[in-house]
């Protein structure tokens, strides 16, 4: 996912801003909301560390990302069932919704 958006020529880049901004979300919260919808798909029970994995991030951005969308009602924290040190990670009804428009209105798909 990263990739496909580092590798977008300039016009496209500024295209996904411009769809991004009307969502008030950056394009790391996006790639955070995007691996959490893939890797939904495979595990119930995302951990922070799962996504930072997936998603190529640091464990303190992506904290900090997490954060933010938790604020923001797309992404809910809970205690994860298997390990008692970690959070697990999930989108909300509105981060599902958000990611869906998100998809449709730039063309990327599950990758």
């Amino acid at each position: 996912m990263i990739n496909t958006l580092m590798n977008q020529n300039s016009s496209k880049k500024k295209q996904l801003k411009t769809i991004l901004g009307k969502h008030n979300l950056t394009t790391a919260e996006f790639v955070v909301l995007q691996s959490i919808q893939n890797l939904s798909t495979d595990n119930t029970h995302i951990s922070q560390m799962d996504l930072c994995t997936y998603a190529n991030t640091k464990p303190m951005n992506t904290s900090i990302l997490l954060r933010k969308l938790v604020a923001r009602k797309l992404v809910q924290r809970r205690e994860h069932p298997i390990d008692t040190r970690a959070k697990a990670v999930s989108l909300t009804s509105t981060g599902k919704k958000t990611i869906t428009e998100l998809l449709l209105d730039t063309n990327f798909t599950n990758e």
